[in-house]
């Protein structure tokens, strides 16, 4: 009985420490300047209000608004298809060829530990 609940307590902690790892994942990727991008990007492609909120901190654009406005834009693209290109704390995205490429520029900051957009 004694070993039955042991194995029982180390599968729960264990299966924890899953979840708490995965649940954390954006916020490590968030300890970068790219990485903060192509976060809000890919919460953009998948219209992740939560994932966006996790690196936005533009005091001018509520949530909503930054999904409604650039949020079709980016629906039906692919992280891949993005190119990213980092000059100190800001950040231009380009997708597409020739004149057909659009550029959108991100200024990113480092709050406390963690990197968020605020301005685009």
């Amino acid at each position: 009985m004694e070993l039955n609940n042991l194995f029982i307590g180390k599968i729960t902690i264990f299966l924890f420490m899953i979840v708490l790892l995965t649940s954390c994942s954006n916020v490590e990727k968030s300890n970068t300047v790219e990485g903060t991008a192509k976060i809000f990007v890919q919460s953009l492609i998948d219209g992740d209000e939560e994932k966006f909120e996790q690196v936005n901190k533009n005091p001018g654009e509520t949530t909503k608004g930054a999904m409604e406005r650039y949020g079709p834009e980016f629906s039906g693209l692919d992280i891949s298809d993005f190119h990213f290109e980092t000059n100190a704390n800001e950040v231009t995205i380009s997708h597409g060829i020739g004149d057909k490429r659009i550029r959108y520029w991100l200024t990113i900051e480092k709050i406390g530990n963690r990197y968020f957009v605020t301005h685009y």
